[in-house]
């Protein structure tokens, strides 16, 4: 299940307004540099995710260097993960003679590993005979990892969210600099 930190998403549109508008209340001196400028702007436009999983393992149990079968034992926990567009591969075109803008903007992914929330894994066990020791939780931990990602890589719908608002935020400055610079800018996406 997925939730949205919607104090999160007010901060980070709040930043970026407060940015966008202090770019408008100054005239830019010099040349503008679209790429970087506009990298940082996009560089807040990420999305976060909540997701609550559960998953299973086995293990084992020995007694007396026998094997008797396995048993096994899940765990249950939060991950929160972090979408957005990597800004290393958006370039920006600066305006032509018409005034259009074209930002080459790459498809949103997952940004970094995601982060299990320590306080929320909790395990069980289907045999209670072979107790779970640090080295099975921090199996079951890395397997949680490996889930989370899974889930946020096939998240299609946070991705396109993420990537919807770094092409606002982005076309909000473009715009928001013409202005300051006396001109009307369009912006154009495509994809990078």
């Amino acid at each position: 299940m997925r939730k949205f930190n919607a104090v999160g998403a007010f901060l980070s549109i709040g930043a970026a307004l407060a940015l966008v508008l202090t770019g408008c209340a100054a005239s830019p001196k010099g040349p503008v540099d679209w790429n970087q400028s506009c990298r940082d702007i996009a560089q807040l436009a990420t999305e976060e995710a909540y997701y609550h999983c559960v998953g299973s393992n086995d293990k084992n149990v020995n007694i007396l260097n026998f094997t008797l079968g396995s048993t096994e034992y899940w765990i249950e926990y939060d991950a929160t993960v972090q979408f957005g567009v990597d800004i290393a591969n958006m370039t920006v075109d600066a305006p032509n003679e018409s005034g259009n803008v074209v930002v080459h903007l790459p498809q949103a992914q997952v940004l970094g590993s995601p982060v299990i929330d320590s306080s929320s894994l909790k395990s069980y066990q289907q045999l209670s005979l072979v107790p779970l020791n640090g080295d099975d939780k921090a199996q079951a931990l890395q397997a949680a990892v490996v889930q989370a990602q899974g889930k946020a890589e096939q998240d299609d719908t946070t991705k396109a969210a993420a990537r919807e608002r770094a092409k606002s935020l982005v076309e909000g400055y473009i715009k928001g600099v013409g202005e300051a610079l006396g001109k009307t800018y369009t912006v154009t996406f495509v994809d990078a």
